[in-house]
């Protein structure tokens, strides 16, 4: 079997192939994710495509061979499924910048929250993993203070801007909404406790030794290693995921 694989590998030319690749996500971040790959694949193999598409259910898509990745965080992924570690999810609280939340002297409480109306983030995932406030607000869920919910993060971020609305988001998406917005991140509650989630690329086992698939997670794989190098520096600097000192 290696020995085959070798020769498959062989017979892959990147700078000749004519393959489309398949992505689904539904992850306001995957910008980013697709900012750093696709240089990479248009400099590496000119004639190579990459469609992001969107899926109902990506884990369904990835299955049933509609789509060849999909970058979702590793929560209840079956076990016959490839995964690659691409970034920690690192959540954070975003907010206008004059919230009152950023007023507060000291680090905030769970019970701070609580009393903010928020936009909640729809995963299309099971009962198990709704959004990422879900911990936060686990016997509110939709109800109550959840005045909009959404898919497309992006969509909200000018709303945020204007008005006391609160959201749970990673901070890759959070980067995004502050370059575009005058808004801030801010650390989750200190009393909340939360286990390290990873975002992930997966892949059926049907493409698994598929030399131009390898190929094109190795694209991946570079960006992982690179945005770990970019997270660091900012970290030196103090401009990183916002945390209690």
């Amino acid at each position: 079997m290696e020995a085959s694989e070798a020769m498959m590998d062989m017979q892959f030319d990147p700078s000749q192939s004519t393959r489309t690749f398949v992505l689904s996500s539904v992850m306001t971040e995957i910008s980013v994710v697709i900012s750093g790959v696709l240089p990479k694949m248009i400099e590496r193999a000119p004639k190579v495509r990459l469609d992001l598409s969107k899926h109902d259910n990506e884990i369904a898509a990835v299955s049933e061979g509609k789509a060849d990745f999909a970058v979702i965080t590793d929560v209840d992924l079956a076990p016959d499924l490839h995964r690659m570690k691409l970034y920690p999810l690192d959540r954070v609280l975003l907010v206008r910048k004059g919230h009152p939340l950023t007023q507060l002297k000291g680090p905030l409480l769970t019970r701070y929250l609580q009393v903010y109306d928020r936009v909640s983030i729809r995963t299309s995932r099971s009962a198990s993993w709704v959004g990422p406030e879900q911990g936060l607000f686990q016997y509110e869920r939709f109800m109550e203070h959840t005045r909009f919910s959404t898919s497309r993060f992006y969509s909200a971020w000018g709303a945020i801007e204007k008005t006391n609305l609160i959201s749970v988001c990673g901070w890759r998406a959070a980067e995004l909404a502050m370059k575009a917005y005058k808004l801030t991140a801010l650390p989750l509650p200190i009393d909340f406790e939360e286990t390290e989630k990873w975002n992930v690329l997966i892949w059926s086992d049907s493409k698994h030794r598929d030399p131009a698939h390898k190929w094109m997670r190795g694209l991946f794989k570079e960006w992982a290693i690179e945005d770990a190098e970019r997270m660091k520096k900012l970290k030196e600097k103090d401009l990183g995921v916002p945390k209690y000192k």
